[in-house]
């Protein structure tokens, strides 16, 4: 089983601190792979198809992980699968408006602003953080106001 596992997990280089507190791994590419799309371009899609046109399902499919997701929200939508049935069920909603104030993208980790008119006529401003490896996007958080 060890030796299965090491020959698909790509060798460690270094460890690199993503925000305080918050320390992942980065690791190489194998021999002879190709590179991974840029992570500034899969965020840019993952926000202009989740959050401008509310295809969650094909954000989703491009640009997370298949294996692996994070999710740290603190509604508890653990892995991919949660949270994509939890988006999926609220982007449905027609009467739920997105306003994108925001976005910024540095190193590895990406982040929108966005203020959110619930149908019940309550607004909130949110921050969504996500952090990408290999080309896709691995963990989130978020932060409402």
């Amino acid at each position: 089983m060890q030796a299965a596992r090491s020959r698909l997990l790509p060798p460690l280089r270094q460890a690199v601190q993503v925000m305080p507190g918050c320390v992942m791994a980065a690791a190489s590419l194998p021999p002879g792979s190709a590179a991974a799309p840029g992570s500034r371009e899969v965020f840019e899609r993952f926000v202009e198809l989740l959050y401008r046109r509310r295809r969650v399902r094909q954000a989703f499919e491009c640009c997370v992980v298949s294996t692996g997701y994070v999710d740290h929200s603190p509604a508890r939508h653990t892995g991919r699968a949660q949270s994509l049935r939890h988006l999926q069920r609220r982007m449905a909603d027609p009467a739920l408006q997105l306003e994108l104030l925001h976005t910024t993208f540095d190193g590895q980790v990406g982040m929108v602003h966005l203020r959110v008119h619930e149908a019940d006529g309550v607004t909130r401003e949110r921050v969504e953080i996500y952090r990408l490896s290999g080309g896709r996007i691995t963990e989130h958080w978020s932060v409402a106001a």
